[in-house]
Formats: structure tokens, sequence, C-alpha cells
């Protein structure tokens, strides 16, 4: 590219809602390009040389300072030294592994990773569709990694250029999803803070889980259509390596995809199984009617009359426990044996002493992993999961248990589970 117009990357980006930052080619290749959203990365300064574009901004998310440098490595291993201070690599379809041996040093040496790509197995597409190259990587470095573990880059359809744009996002992952609803603020403490902390994050994980589901949808059907295209040039006689290499990784891609989303079935019967189990059938329902029937009370007989009013059969058993459970006097332990066991000053200074937070975490790690989940849809294998996140408010709600402050009704659910 000689020069870029707001046009021409608009029709890369798709909206008008991005930044960039340019080197013009010289001649018909050495141009890059570097596009941004802004609301992800802010730029703070570019600096741009002959083959090399590098862009210091802030990760806004994350608040972490990031250079995105984008280079653009001449064919000719001389002009290869003068910009990489070694050879670098892989060179069209000639490859010597001098210098991919040289290549792969270089990034030992700074401390890179050279990150997987997704999407299109091929970097580079010629005009004429024929050749097809792995030139253009993707390197991080490990104190980035460290700080943003789910970045990603994907390969994407050609556009303008021979060369298919890279694109370089964090996926939300689980983790991170529970990580940012676990972080807000809600209301109460406690308890109380407990339970809508759960229901904030049962209803962000929904969320995940759904765009997670569309973008797997969107995925497959791209495949099968691809693999369509493959299929028809096969059959019409357009044959080449590329077309059957391009098929197996399609299917691949496919098989990938449906073990995905059986494995995701099963879980869900077997979650479904848990919480049912026989309540849908109608033998269970059968048992269950004639259960209640037999230890239905229809009366009970009071001082020799027979009452059948529910209200009244109510006060004759509130009436009966009261009187025989109602506290008396005159009962005092004025010595205690000796053959009785008693508990030492030092276990009973134990008993009465505030509960720690590794005696929370054994309470939480002694309950089976795999249990049917509580009323709340999480089970306890997802708490030690993600106990570095949560453990200050668990530990919170178990300390209000020696507050001796009053139980809402709200979080009965919670200590049901």
């Amino acid at each position: 590219m000689t020069s870029v117009d707001l046009f021409y990357v608009r029709s890369m980006w798709r909206n008008y809602f991005f930044d960039f930052a340019t080197v013009n080619a010289r001649g018909k290749s050495g141009g890059i390009i570097s596009i941004w959203d802004p609301s992800v990365f802010v730029k703070s300064k570019i600096f741009c040389f002959d083959n090399v574009l590098i862009v210091e901004g802030l990760w806004v998310k994350l608040k972490v300072s990031v250079y995105m440098v984008n280079v653009y490595a001449p064919q000719e291993e001389s002009e290869k030294l003068i910009l990489w201070e070694v050879p670098v690599g892989e060179n069209g379809n000639r490859f010597s592994k001098v210098n991919a041996s040289n290549f792969n040093s270089f990034i030992d040496r700074i401390g890179l990773f050279d990150m997987p790509l997704g999407g299109f197995k091929f970097t580079r597409v010629g005009f004429s569709g024929k050749k097809l190259s792995k030139l253009d990587r993707v390197l991080i470095s490990e104190e980035l990694l460290e700080v943003m573990p789910s970045l990603a880059a994907t390969i994407l359809p050609s556009g303008c250029s021979d060369h298919r744009p890279i694109m370089i996002q964090m996926k939300e992952g689980l983790d991170k999803v529970v990580e940012d609803a676990w972080k807000e603020e809600v209301v109460g403490r406690g308890l109380v803070k407990v339970k809508n902390k759960l229901k904030l994050l049962k209803e962000r994980i929904k969320g995940w889980v759904k765009v997670n589901k569309e973008k797997s949808s969107k995925d497959k059907v791209r495949l099968e259509y691809k693999l369509i295209d493959c299929e028809h040039k096969i059959e019409t006689g357009m044959i080449d390596e590329g077309v059957f290499e391009e098929r197996n990784d399609l299917l691949l891609e496919l098989e990938k995809l449906n073990h995905l989303e059986n494995k995701e079935m099963a879980i869900k019967l077997k979650y479904k199984w848990s919480l049912e189990g026989d309540e849908n059938s109608k033998f269970f329902n059968a048992l269950l009617k004639k259960k209640r029937k037999q230890m239905n009370i229809s009366g009970v007989k009071d001082k020799g009359e027979w009452i059948i009013d529910p209200l009244q059969v109510k006060q004759v058993f509130f009436d009966f426990y009261s009187k025989r459970f109602k506290p008396f006097d005159g009962v005092e332990v004025v010595r205690r044996s000796n053959k009785l066991k008693f508990l030492s000053p030092d276990d009973n200074d134990f008993l009465v002493s505030e509960v720690t937070m590794l005696e929370v975490k054994l309470a939480v790690w002694g309950c089976g992993s795999d249990k049917s989940p509580g009323p709340d849809g999480f089970s306890f294998a997802f708490i030690k999961k993600f106990w570095d996140i949560m453990k200050a408010d668990f530990f919170e709600a178990v300390q209000q248990f020696f507050w001796k402050l009053p139980f809402q009704k709200v979080v009965t659910p919670l200590l049901l589970h």
C-alpha cells in the first residue's frame, strides 16, 4: 500500500469506531497498518521507521502500558541484518534452516513467545490464489502474557492486501468473568452480600455462555460453507494441494466443535437428572400421591371429642407440645461426678475462640466437589476453583454467625446449600 485513507481502513474494520497508524510502502512492499479499538487501547505515542511501526499506549481495561510493534521484514538477507541485527528466518516458500534457527534464537534472547494463530491456516495468499504461505507471526512478551493470559490472535479473511490481517484480542474466559463479577460492589453484608454476589455472578455467566454459544454456532456455519466450497472445487476439477489440506483442516475444526457440543449436552443432561431425577416419571408421582394420603392427618381426638377442622387441629398440636416443652425450675446441678468427661480449659478456649480463615477453608474442602449443586446452582467444585477470589466474602458470611445479628429470610436458600 502506498497510502491509506479513512474509507480504506473502514472497509477492513467494518465500522467507524477505530484509530490507526501506518507506514507507507516503498514500491510494491513494506506497507504497514495497525488498527485498534480506542475503547480498548488508547495510543500515547507513535514511532514510524522503514519497515517498523511502533504504537505506545494504554490497555484500558487492565490499565497496562503496552508497545504494539508491527514489523515488515524485507526479503534481502542483508536488509534483515540491518533491521533485526540477526538473520530473521522464513522467506516465502524458500525455507532456510539456518535462518529459522537464528529467528528462534532471537525470540528466546529477547524473551518473546510465538502465539498460536487461530482462524485461517495461512497468513498470505497470492493474488492468483494458488500460492499459500505462513509468513506472519505474533510475538508477545512474558510480562504481558502474565497480565493478559487470555490474549488470542486470529487470522482473518483476506482484504485488499495479499497478507491476511491478524486480530489480537482478549477472550473473556470463565475465570475473567468470575473475577470481574465478584469484584463489583453489591448491597448488604455477610450472608446477604454473598447471596447478591452469587446472583450477579449467575447472570454474568449466563451472558458469557450465550455469547460463546452464538460465536460457536457462527463458526460452525462458516466452516460448513467453506467445506461445501472445497467439495465443489474438488468435483469441478479445481484441485491442488491447498484445497485438500484446507478440507482436512475444516473437517478437524468441525469435529472439535461437534465434540464440544456433545460434551456440553452430556453435562446438561447429568445436571438436569441430578436436580429432577425420577420426579418427572408417572410412577414417582403415583407413589408420592399415595404417600401423601397415608401421612395426611384428617383429624385428632382431644378430650374425647373428634376434631377435623384444620385450624383447630393445629391448635391442639400447639397446646400439647407447648405444655411438654415449657421451661420449668427446680433442677440444679450441685456437683459433677469425676467419672464424667469434661473439656479442659484449652479445649474450652478453642471452642469459644473466633473462627479462622483456615477453619472455613477446611470446612469447604471437606465437602464433596462432585455433589449436587445447591439451590443457587453452584457446586463446591466451583467454589474451590475460585476460592482465592471468593474467600474474603465467604469468611465474612461465616463470621456473621458469631456476630449474633438477625438473619434475613433472603439468605435461607444460601444456608440450605
